[in-house]
This record gives structure tokens, C-alpha cells and sequence, in this order.
């Protein structure tokens, strides 16, 4: 069924996931985000928290503002391993995760020419829901045209700007979003 996927490694640990953890059972899910770059050569996220609204998979229930925390990592129920977040839904006996990872070859930063274009950053494992919406914040970082680095940006305003005194203009990042897409391999 999702056979041919590339290999997948966990985010930040090599013990959030147990070794006898299936990865090719899971749906995988790209983080698309696109944005509007001025005088930006590279944008990066470079946080492990994701706030991200989920959708039981089956069903009509939905929770907004889900946090996801890369960093952090919960057993399973029954044994199935670990994960980023593990949720149940209310009307439903069925448990939720996701696990954060990174699929080479599949993400990257974002570039100064991908000016308002969808770049994917992310990747999420998912079983029992699906992710239907995304909100930018965290630890961004941004490198100008000309090389300043403006660490620690928070994007939960869609938008930041600062003056580059290098480049002797100013720089910003505008109409920051997101969208989730299934991976097909």
C-alpha cells in the first residue's frame, strides 16, 4: 500500500521511534508553506513545534490548535511504539499520532526565489487523523539577500519585517500559510 516511500528518520532523536515501528502503514503528509519574500535569500523553520488543526480520519470531528512538539515524544497505546502526539477522539475508541520526520530528499528551506510559491518543510506521520490546517509560529530564521542572519522569528502575525543595515533596505516575510498534502510515493 505505501510501499516505495523513501526512507524516513525521525526528526531530532534516533530513539523517538522504536525499531520495530512500520512506517510504511502510515500516511505521510507534507507541510506546504508559501510566502511573500522581499529582499530574503533564505527563510528557514527552524523550531520543532507545530501548531496544526486535525481532522479524525472517518469522521467529522476536528480540533484546531493542535501542538505538536517534535522534541517531545509519547508511547503509543497498545504498544505500537512512540510518537511527536497522541491524541483519542471523543466519540471514538480509536487512538490518533503523529510523528514528525524528515523525508530526504522531500523538504527544504525556503529560497528567495520561491517568492510566494509552496515549498514543502515538514513531514508528518499519521495515523487515526489527518492534518486539515496549519498556523505559522515557532523559531524561524532569516538570511537576507546579502547574508544577514535575523534568528529567533516568531511568524504567529503572518508577517515580520526588520531593516537589513547591510543591504541598507529593509526585509520581510508577508502572508505566511500553510497547507497539508498526502504524499504519494
Amino acid at each position: 500500500m505505501w510501499r516505495g516511500l523513501p526512507r524516513i528518520e525521525p526528526l531530532r532523536s534516533e530513539d523517538s521511534v522504536s525499531s520495530n515501528y512500520n512506517y510504511t502503514t502510515m500516511p505521510v503528509y507534507l507541510l506546504y508553506v508559501k510566502a511573500e519574500l522581499e529582499n530574503v535569500g533564505t527563510l528557514k523553520f527552524k523550531g520543532t513545534s507545530f501548531c496544526i488543526d486535525v481532522k479524525e480520519v472517518g469522521g467529522d470531528d476536528i480540533r484546531r490548535g493542535v501542538h505538536v512538539d517534535a522534541s517531545e515524544h509519547e508511547e503509543i497505546p497498545g504498544g505500537k511504539g512512540s510518537a511527536n502526539f497522541t491524541m483519542k477522539w471523543k466519540e471514538s475508541k480509536r487512538d490518533a499520532s503523529i510523528t514528525v520526520t524528515i523525508v530526504k530528499g522531500l523538504t527544504r528551506d525556503i529560497k528567495g526565489d520561491d517568492h510566494d510559491k509552496w515549498v514543502p518543510i515538514a513531514t508528518l506521520e499519521c495515523r487515526g487523523l489527518e492534518p486539515v490546517g496549519y498556523t505559522p509560529e515557532g523559531d524561524w530564521e532569516v538570511i537576507s539577500n546579502v547574508g544577514t542572519v535575523f534568528k529567533d522569528i516568531d511568524m504567529s502575525e503572518l508577517e515580520w519585517t526588520d531593516y537589513d543595515e547591510k543591504l541598507g533596505e529593509s526585509i520581510g516575510v508577508y502572508k505566511i500559510t500553510g497547507k497539508f498534502e498526502l504524499h504519494r510515493s
